[in-house]
C-alpha cells in the first residue's frame, strides 16, 4: 500500500520521496502517474472542502469514485488550474456524469489521432 503523505510547508513526502508540492503538480501535468497519485493522497490528507460549490460532486467523498479514474482526472484537469484541489473537484464533477469519463476521453483522443493519421493518406 501507499505510504501516506507528510506535509511540511510546501514540501510533500510520498513513499519516502520529497518534492515541492508544485513539482508534483508539474510532474502530474507531464503524465507522471506517481505524481498524480501523490496529489490525490495529498488532497485527502489535507482536505479543503468544496472549493467549487455547486458542482455535481458536492459533498461526495473520494471513496465514491474509482481511484484510477480520479487520478487520471486530476492529471487532465491540471491543464485548467495549478491547484490539485480544484483539479480533483473538476474530475469528481465529470465522474458523477460518467464514471468512466477519463477512459472515454482517452478513447476519443485515440479516435481523433487515428482519423488525423488516416486522412493524410
Amino acid at each position: 500500500m501507499v505510504e501516506l503523505i507528510n506535509f511540511d510547508a510546501d514540501i510533500v513526502t510520498y513513499s519516502g520521496e520529497h518534492r515541492d508540492k508544485n513539482q508534483f503538480v508539474k510532474d502530474c501535468k507531464r503524465g507522471d502517474n506517481y505524481a498524480c497519485t501523490a496529489l490525490l493522497y495529498y488532497t485527502r490528507t489535507f482536505p479543503k472542502y468544496v472549493k467549487l460549490p455547486g458542482g455535481a460532486a458536492d459533498f461526495k467523498t473520494d471513496n465514491e469514485f474509482d481511484e484510477d479514474q480520479l487520478i487520471k482526472g486530476i492529471q487532465v484537469e491540471l491543464i485548467h488550474t495549478k491547484s490539485p484541489y480544484i483539479a480533483k473537484e473538476l474530475a469528481k464533477d465529470n465522474l458523477v456524469v460518467d464514471p468512466r469519463y477519463y477512459d472515454h476521453l482517452d478513447e476519443m483522443r485515440d479516435q481523433m489521432a487515428y482519423r488525423t493519421i488516416t486522412s493524410l493518406y
